[in-house]
This record gives C-alpha cells, sequence and structure tokens, in this order.
C-alpha cells in the first residue's frame, strides 16, 4: 500500500495561524501610521514658521535695500534741491512719501541687488512730528492720491535741518565737538550763502501687512550731514 504523503492531499489554509498573522500586521500598521501622523503633525508648525521667518527675512532685506538707495540718491542731490529745502521760518522740514516698492529683478524674473521703487505722492507736512503708527503717519500727512493710498507699501519720511559749519565746534577756540544742537538750527529763507550744512534723517517705514511686515518690522532711520 502506498503511504499518503502530506502533499497529495487538497489545499486546506491553516485559517488560525494565517489569521494571527493578518491581524498583527494590522495592528503594526495601525500604530505605524498613528506614530507618523503625530510626528508630522509636530513638524507642520516648524515648516509654517520657517516659510513665514524667509518671506520676512525677505521683506527685511528689501527694507534694508531701500534704505540704502534712499541713502545714497539723496546724498547726490544738491543741497538747494526742492526736497531739502526748508519752507520760510520753519527750523525743520518734514516731507512724507508713499513709496511702491519691490526686490529688483533681472530679465530672468530672478532677484538681484538693489530695490525697485517709485515714488506714488509727497506730502510737505511742515514741521510736525509723526506718529509711531504708519496708517496715523499717513492719515496726518493727508494723501489724497487714491491709487497710491491703495497700493503704496513704503512710507519714506524725510527730516531736513539746516546749519553754518560753525556749528560743528562748541563755541571754545573753535574746537570741534561733532554735534548741531537745535538751538544752531537755520530757518528756513535763511540766504543760501550762510548755510552749509544739512543734517537729514531718514525714515523707512512698512505699511505693515501692505508690506509684507508686521507692525514695527523692518522700520529703518538713517542720519546724513550733507555739506555743500
Amino acid at each position: 500500500m502506498r503511504k499518503i504523503k502530506n502533499s497529495d492531499l487538497p489545499w486546506t489554509p491553516r485559517m488560525g495561524r494565517r489569521s494571527s498573522v493578518a491581524g498583527f500586521s494590522l495592528v503594526e500598521g495601525l500604530v505605524a501610521l498613528a506614530v507618523l501622523m503625530t510626528v508630522t503633525i509636530g513638524l507642520i508648525p516648524l515648516f509654517t514658521q520657517s516659510m513665514v521667518n524667509n518671506t520676512a527675512g525677505r521683506h527685511l532685506t528689501q527694507a534694508a535695500n531701500f534704505s540704502t538707495d534712499t541713502f545714497e540718491n539723496l546724498l547726490q542731490l544738491p543741497i538747494n534741491n526742492d526736497l531739502l529745502t526748508l519752507a520760510n521760518g520753519l527750523p525743520r522740514s518734514v516731507r512724507v512719501q508713499l513709496i511702491s516698492g519691490r526686490e529688483a529683478l533681472d530679465s530672468s524674473y530672478l532677484p538681484r541687488p538693489g530695490f525697485e521703487y517709485s515714488v506714488l505722492e509727497t506730502q510737505d507736512v511742515g514741521d510736525l512730528t509723526l506718529p509711531e503708527d504708519p496708517e496715523e503717519i499717513i492719515s496726518q500727512a493727508g494723501f489724497v492720491n487714491a491709487d497710491a493710498l491703495r497700493s503704496g507699501k513704503w512710507i519714506r519720511v524725510i527730516e531736513v535741518e539746516q546749519f553754518q559749519i560753525s556749528s560743528l565746534s562748541d563755541g571754545f577756540a573753535g574746537v570741534a565737538d561733532g554735534e548741531l544742537e537745535d538751538s544752531e538750527r537755520l530757518l528756513g529763507g535763511t540766504a543760501e550763502s550762510n548755510v552749509q550744512l544739512k543734517r537729514i534723517e531718514i525714515q523707512i517705514v512698512p505699511r505693515g501687512l501692505n508690506s509684507g511686515l508686521s507692525l514695527g518690522q523692518g522700520r529703518m532711520t538713517t542720519t546724513l550731514i550733507k555739506a555743500i
């Protein structure tokens, strides 16, 4: 009689063993998925913050470039330029400009060094001391151009004072002290021959969400002394 081997019998699945293995794999998969989701959810805020930081960094770079370009442009203006001239009888001239600007792009629309901008509107506010909040600055400046108010991303404030060269000395044997005091300012309308120095303070103020920066971010102040 031929001995029957197991291989000659019809195949019958071992349900208990296969079911146990399949169940264990499903549990492992669910646990792995839960761990992965936990890790992913924890990383999402990091990626979001990284994107916010990169955007803010780009806008801060724009603010720095804008400030540098403004400094260089004003430095090249003649001392009697209208933008640097005081109104008659005032010790200080304050002018506010709404600016539309962006980072400079090359012919392939890739960023290049520099900053491209255009002055949308300029308002002379006399000797007015302006508030810190950009929208309050705009309100006090009295801008009227609707397009400028809508598209202006930056506010540039230019303050100008004028002095004689002797203001740099302290009055004792002409020793230079390097300080220009408010009491030594020359009023607007003073003969040009008596004006040898102009102190120019430039403030770059981002308009909050319009510029991509939060209130207070990117604000820069530069002071230069321009000689005749």
